[in-house]
This record gives structure tokens, C-alpha cells and sequence, in this order.
């Protein structure tokens, strides 16, 4: 089993960090992962320290948002320029092992250039990077791991030959927080909650409006996005997960889906998969696709209820059957690897070809490989080309690898 060690600022993607811990255990096991310094015992030497769990460390993964590279300290050097900075100790480290040391971009941020590290930080510039997308989040994770070499290795759809990927998801193109953004959901107030007002026997009082009481509760739906995305006013997830709250208890499906995703993910409320779960749920079942797919994921990896891939299928396949991408791409995984359903490489194709048709990058990637794998399909390079050039486009590392590969531009 391999070991992974999480590299992160704590001011700028601490909420990241102990979300990908959180999957990374899913998929794992929570002794796989190493996230935080704060288990190291005071008074011993940092760098020692350091030195001693990276050495038991198989791989690292560096966290980099927007401010990675030019981040300051109280006296306004560069935190990178500091010999004892700890992000610059656990790379420098890292790379005198010369264990595997995966950039991950957060927040959409760039791949450092040479000439903005420190001499003995700069071969990590040309390390590979992999970018994990805040409203695909649980499936970038296991594409990542995927890439890594992590999951254990899929076989061909026939058998009959050796397939050198590696099995990918809790959920596929991955969801988050710290500061983070998730899907941006359709603002509409679905089922509402009727206010019960004590009667007079001789003068009842008039039964509030539908109408009106919908309006409100989407009020209040709207209030908490301003606080999630910082609308207006400062960005607080707390409050965002209080307004959240007051709609998701009226009924507002698209309130109890972020809710979900707060509390998957630790965004102004503890993290609390069991809690997720309820919230998702109940979205799930008001018809919200995203809500459903995240369902799935949540039981493909047991997290807040028993694993069960049967029961994953049946949300990938609602959320699938109303257009959802990722609930396409993620179902026709499901077909690929035969979890909850027959081992079927035609009918991956038929869900992955659905979620590339619609411009997901996952589903392309997917597409791409089953043609070049001849899984589902007749061995199809330039078929392979063609999907992997339109994940490229978008900015699919994966994709553009195979490309390269090739020798083939996009």
C-alpha cells in the first residue's frame, strides 16, 4: 500500500488539504496518508522530523493555489526564499529521495517556473502537475491516483490482454472548499414548507401564499450563495452554511445539495460524512442531478453509509438518465470495471461517448482511452487522438500526456 504526504500552506489550502486527505482515506486507508506537521512532537527538531515521515513516504503531493509562489511572511520575504520554510523543506527533501512529487493546482493556479524557486527546489518545476477541479473533485482524485499508479490495475474489457491503467474514483473529476468554489447550482425554490398559524374560532387568520412563502425561501437560498461566493460581502462559510441551512429545512433542493458539499468537505461546518449523506439525499430525491451523482459517490466509497456499488450505480443512473455528465462518465466507469453491474465495455462507451458529447473532459479521456485500449470499441488510434485532443483543449493534463506521448500537438 502506498504512502502519500500532503505538502500545503495552511493559510491558503487548508480546507483543500484535509478534503483530499478525507478521499485519499476513502480510497486508501487514513494510516496511507500524511497531511499535517501537527503530529510531529514539540520541542524536536522540524527538519528531522520531516525528514523521518518522508522517509516512510512512497509519494508527495504539493498543494499549489494561486498564492503558492509568491507568498510573504510577517517581514514580507518570500516564504520560498526561507531556508526553513516548511513547504520548502518537505519539497527539498522529497527530491533528495527522489520519491514521486506531484504538483497539484488548486484555485487555478500556474505551474511555478524555474526561475521563481530556489536553485534547490527548481528540478519540481518540471514535475508532471495534475489539476484538481473544485466542482469535479472526487473524480480528479482517483483519476489522479489513477495516473499515479495507485488503484489496482483494470483489465481489458474481453480479457484477453493486459490494460496498464489503473482503476480510478471515488468519485471521478472531482468537489471543495477552504477557498473554494463549488457547482454553481440553478437558484430555484422546489417544495416548501407551509407556516402553521393558530386559528380563531371566530376570525381565522388568512393561509399564507405558496406563493410568497417560495419567494422566501428562495431569499434565503440566495443569501447564503452571497456569503459562499462572496457576494457583496465578505466570503464566509459559516454564515453561507447558516442561510444554506434555513432553506435547505423549507425545501430548497439546490440548498440541501450545497449543504452536502459543505459537509463533505469541511466548508463552515465540521466535516461530517453521515451528515452529507442526509443532505444529498434529500436534494437527490427532489430530481437534482449533482446531488444524485454525489449520492453515488458516497456509496462507491462508503463514505457516511456502507460501501455499495450497486447502490451507487442506481444514483449515477438517475442523475445519467437527466443528462448529467459526470453521472455519464461516472456510470460508464462503473460498466468498465464491472462494480454494481456486469463488466460491459459497449455500454461503458455508450455512457462515456454521452458525457464527451457534452464537452466533459472526464468522458473524453475515457473515450479516448477505450478506443486506444480497444475496450468497448475497435482499437482506434486516431479515434483515441481525436477524444484525447478535445480533454486536451480543455486543459486535461492526462490528455495532453497521451498527446505527448504521440508527439501529437492539441
Amino acid at each position: 500500500m502506498s504512502t502519500i504526504f500532503i505538502s500545503y500552506r495552511r493559510a491558503e489550502t487548508a480546507g483543500e488539504a484535509r478534503a483530499l486527505a478525507t478521499s485519499l482515506a476513502a480510497c486508501l486507508s487514513e494510516h496511507s496518508v500524511f497531511m499535517d506537521v501537527d503530529s510531529i512532537t514539540l520541542g524536536r527538531d522540524f527538519r528531522r522530523a520531516l525528514q523521518e515521515r518522508l522517509v516512510s513516504c512512497d509519494l508527495m503531493l504539493v498543494l499549489i493555489g494561486k498564492n503558492w509562489v509568491t507568498s510573504k511572511d510577517q517581514s514580507g520575504q518570500r516564504r520560498l526564499e526561507n531556508v526553513n520554510d516548511f513547504i520548502r523543506l518537505e519539497i527539498e527533501t522529497a527530491l533528495q529521495r527522489n520519491i514521486s512529487v506531484t504538483p497539484v493546482l488548486l484555485q487555478g493556479a500556474q505551474m511555478p517556473t524555474p526561475e521563481q524557486l530556489p536553485k534547490s527546489m527548481r528540478d519540481f518545476a518540471y514535475r508532471s502537475a495534475f489539476e484538481l477541479s473544485h466542482t469535479r473533485w472526487e473524480s480528479d482524485v482517483h483519476e489522479m491516483l489513477r495516473r499515479l499508479k495507485i488503484m489496482e490495475s483494470r483489465a481489458p474489457a474481453n480479457g484477453t490482454t493486459t490494460d496498464s491503467r489503473s482503476t480510478i474514483r471515488t468519485p471521478t473529476k472531482k468537489v471543495v472548499f477552504g477557498s473554494i468554489v463549488v457547482v454553481l447550482v440553478l437558484v430555484t425554490a422546489i417544495g416548501v414548507m407551509q407556516s402553521i398559524h393558530k386559528s380563531s374560532p371566530t376570525s381565522p387568520a388568512p393561509a399564507p401564499s405558496p406563493q410568497t412563502d417560495s419567494a422566501k425561501a428562495a431569499a434565503l437560498f440566495e443569501k447564503g450563495e452571497q456569503y459562499y461566493y462572496g457576494r457583496g460581502v465578505e466570503q464566509n462559510y459559516a454564515k453561507a452554511a447558516e442561510w444554506y441551512r434555513k432553506a435547505a429545512d423549507q425545501g430548497v433542493a439546490d440548498a440541501q445539495a450545497r449543504l452536502g458539499v459543505m459537509y463533505a468537505y469541511g466548508q463552515g461546518v465540521p466535516n461530517n460524512d453521515a451528515e452529507a449523506v442526509k443532505w444529498y439525499r434529500k436534494a437527490a430525491d427532489q430530481g437534482v442531478a449533482d446531488a444524485q451523482t454525489r449520492l453515488g459517490f458516497m456509496y462507491e466509497n462508503g463514505r457516511g453509509v456502507p460501501k455499495d456499488d450497486a447502490e451507487a450505480v442506481k444514483w449515477f443512473r438517475k442523475a445519467a438518465d437527466q443528462g448529467d455528465a459526470l453521472g455519464q462518465a461516472n456510470l460508464g466507469l462503473m460498466y468498465e470495471d464491472g462494480r454494481g453491474v456486469p463488466k460491459d465495455g459497449a455500454e461503458a462507451v455508450k455512457w462515456f461517448r454521452k458525457a464527451a458529447d457534452q464537452g466533459d473532459a472526464l468522458g473524453q479521456v475515457e473515450l479516448g482511452l477505450m478506443y486506444a485500449y480497444g475496450q468497448g470499441v475497435p482499437k482506434d488510434d486516431a479515434e483515441a487522438v481525436k477524444w484525447y485532443r478535445k480533454a486536451a483543449q480543455q486543459g486535461n493534463n492526462y490528455a495532453q500526456g497521451e498527446l505527448r506521448k504521440r508527439q501529437v500537438s492539441w
